[in-house]
C-alpha cells in the first residue's frame, strides 16, 4: 500500500489545489482522492487536463452518468474537447455508448479504434443518422450501414459512394425505390439495368426507372 498516495492525506490538503495538482502530476489516478469541492472545481480541472498524459476518465461516475456534477455528461465531454481537441479522444466503449445514448454525434469523439467498431457506429446513427459522418471510411462503406441509412430517409449524396457498393443489387433496388436518389446510379450500372430489362430476367421494373 502506497502510504504516500492522497488517499491517506488530510482533507485540508485534499483541496489544497497546488498540493492535489502536484500529486495527480505524479499519478493522474490520484484524482480519485480529491475532495469532490476541488473534482467539480472547472477550473482545477482545466489545469488538470493541461497534464498530458491525464486521463479523463477517472473523473467519470457510471452511477450518475456524470462527472462528478460539476457538469453534465455532453457538456463535460465538450469541455475536455475545447481543452485539448487534438489529444482528447474516448478510448473507453462503455462511456462513448452512454454518451452516444444521449447524442449519437458523440461519436465524433470516440477513438479511431471505435469510430471503426460496427456495434457503436450502427448504435450512433440509429440514435443520429448524421453521426455517419464520424465513421470510419470503412464503416462509411459498409453495405448494411449504408442501406439502413437509404432506408430511413438519409440524404446519402452527402457521403462519397464506393462504387463496390453500387455493384450490389440490394444497393441499386434501395436507390430505384426512391426517386430521389436515382440519380447517384452511374450510367454504366444503368446500361446493366436495361440488359436485364432486356432479356427479360425481371430483376427490376419498368415504373422503377421513370
Amino acid at each position: 500500500m502506497n502510504k504516500t498516495s492522497l488517499e491517506f492525506a488530510s482533507i485540508d490538503l485534499k483541496n489544497d489545489k497546488n498540493f492535489v495538482f502536484e500529486a495527480v502530476k505524479k499519478d493522474y489516478k490520484e484524482i480519485r482522492w480529491a475532495d469532490n469541492k476541488l473534482k467539480n472545481n472547472e477550473m482545477f480541472i482545466f489545469r488538470c487536463l493541461s497534464i498530458d498524459d491525464f486521463r479523463y476518465e477517472y473523473l467519470y461516475n457510471e452511477n450518475f452518468r456524470k462527472f462528478n456534477n460539476f457538469l453534465n455528461f455532453i457538456d463535460f465531454l465538450n469541455f475536455c474537447y475545447n481543452k485539448n481537441p487534438y489529444k482528447f479522444r474516448i478510448t473507453n466503449k462503455s462511456i462513448l455508448l452512454d454518451a452516444i445514448n444521449i447524442d449519437g454525434n458523440m461519436l465524433k469523439y470516440g477513438s479511431d479504434r471505435l469510430k471503426n467498431n460496427y456495434d457503436v457506429v450502427f448504435f450512433a446513427i440509429k440514435q443520429n443518422m448524421d453521426a455517419i459522418r464520424f465513421a470510419s471510411r470503412n464503416l462509411k462503406e459498409n453495405k448494411k450501414i449504408f442501406l439502413y441509412l437509404i432506408k430511413n430517409g438519409y440524404d446519402i449524396s452527402l457521403l462519397p459512394i464506393p462504387y463496390h457498393l453500387l455493384k450490389s443489387k440490394d444497393v441499386i433496388m434501395a436507390l430505384l425505390k426512391d426517386k430521389d436518389l436515382i440519380h447517384l446510379i452511374p450510367d454504366n450500372i444503368w446500361k446493366s439495368i436495361f440488359k436485364c430489362v432486356k432479356r427479360n430476367f425481371q430483376c427490376v421494373r419498368f415504373e422503377n426507372l421513370t
